[in-house]
């Protein structure tokens, strides 16, 4: 520096380089620089066809932690202004980015710090302004501002790409330029003709996220709510996912698969977009009075047109009662917990008793039907028949045809007839 040429330039380092000359703190990663400029003038001078204001300029390709930054500082001893209020003042900017193109977080920010010895000024003021874009997206504008502690924070409101799906969320970056770095977000999403409210956060130094939201059906039936999660991380292999579930009370002859009521929660089911319904399946028991059995009970959620919000569910189970089958087919439930349903077996043998001299003897046939109800459990309704003969002295004629008395206090079914002061029975 000299009258003559008041100027100091030095350049350390190559600014197309990514070898890092320089750590704070020495041998760390936590700020390292690959490049490095000063430019010092008491009064300002010329280099070449470039001005150099009067100060100190200070120019740096550097990283914070992982996150490529550029910093430009200018210090200028000699400020402009009304007299008297002049003081010495810090202008700097840092340019900051996440560049991961498989990020489902992108933030880029400029942040501007203005500092003055005293008078107007006294204390510094650090503003950001940037974008931040979340995963196909456009770009939001954020604006805040920063601190030494915990960084900067700025907000902006904009499209956002979660799990394919995409919304409009009002977006916080916190702790920028800090290994704390998170985005917040909420906004809403139309499921099941519900508008969800959703919030969660980003974690863009693990490339994660989740996000959750809960609803109400309009026409759920025996389903009363349902939940919503968007997520990515360790748990999902980093693969974007979406997830819903609904929830209920049981109710009338349900139960659960332990025998209990109260509340339930179907299971976790993918959520994907431009799909118009989901399937939930659970396994609850019915108590039928007579016998408990082990059913299967679906849901069909109608998420899109104008069924959305409609939850149309059917149970179908396949046991055995006294050692006839006893299975049911799809059979719709309504939203008191409310069915109807029936199925029929058939039965045929025949029994004597006697000799073929005489005696009383019979050919059955004929159907059983076990109607379950809501307001009954099972009933037993019989419609075997039995085609009786008597005989006598070798002889035999016919009595009728007559309906049999059923029995199904043991272990299987029972029909017989008692005729003439004999009785027959099937098996």
């Amino acid at each position: 520096l000299s009258s003559v040429s008041p100027c100091l330039s030095v350049n350390v380092g190559n600014p197309d380089s990514a070898t890092p000359i320089m750590a704070l703190p020495a041998k760390s990663q936590v700020v390292t620089a690959s490049f490095f400029s000063l430019q010092v003038s008491p009064t300002g001078c010329s280099v070449g066809v470039f001005d150099v204001p009067a100060g100190v300029q200070i120019r740096a390709k550097a990283k914070v932690f992982a996150t490529v930054v550029d910093i430009f500082a200018a210090y200028n001893p000699n400020p402009s202004g009304p007299a008297g209020s002049k003081t010495p003042q810090l202008r700097a900017w840092l340019t900051v980015d996440n560049p991961n193109a498989s990020a489902n977080v992108r933030v880029d920010g400029s942040l501007r710090i203005l500092a003055a010895a005293g008078g107007w000024n006294p204390f510094p003021k650090l503003e950001i302004s940037g974008g931040i874009k979340i995963g196909s997206a456009a770009r939001i504008d954020v604006f805040g501002s920063c601190n030494s502690i915990t960084g900067c924070t700025g907000t902006g409101t904009g499209a956002v790409s979660i799990g394919g799906f995409n919304l409009t969320m009002a977006a916080t970056v916190k702790n920028l330029g800090t290994p704390l770095f998170t985005v917040e977000a909420s906004g809403a999403l139309s499921v099941a003709g519900t508008q969800v409210a959703l919030s969660g956060s980003y974690q863009p130094a693990t490339n994660s996220y989740s996000f959750a939201g809960s609803g109400t059906f309009p026409n759920g039936g025996v389903l009363k709510t349902f939940e919503i999660a968007f997520g990515q991380g360790i748990d999902t292999n980093y693969i974007p996912k979406g997830s819903f579930r609904a929830s209920g009370s049981f109710g009338g002859r349900f139960k659960s698969e332990t025998g209990a009521g109260g509340a339930f929660n179907t299971a976790w089911v993918d959520l994907t977009p431009n799909i118009s319904n989901l399937n939930l399946v659970m396994n609850p028991r019915i108590d039928l009075g007579l016998i408990t059995v082990p059913a299967k009970l679906g849901f069909v959620v109608c998420l899109t047109g104008p069924c959305a919000g409609t939850v149309t569910p059917k149970f179908n189970f396949s046991s055995s009662f006294k050692g006839l089958p006893f299975n049911i087919p799809d059979t719709d439930l309504d939203g008191g917990w409310g069915f109807n349903a029936s199925t029929s077996a058939y039965f045929s043998g025949s029994d004597s008793v006697g000799n073929k001299w005489g005696g009383l003897k019979g050919d059955f046939s004929g159907d059983v039907t076990l109607a379950i109800s809501s307001a009954e459990g099972l009933t037993v309704d019989s419609d075997v028949r039995v085609k009786a003969s008597v005989g006598a002295g070798g002889k035999w004629s016919g009595l009728g045809t007559y309906g049999a008395d059923v029995d199904f206090s043991g272990a299987a079914f029972k029909f017989c007839k008692n005729l003439k002061g004999r009785k027959i029975c099937i098996p």
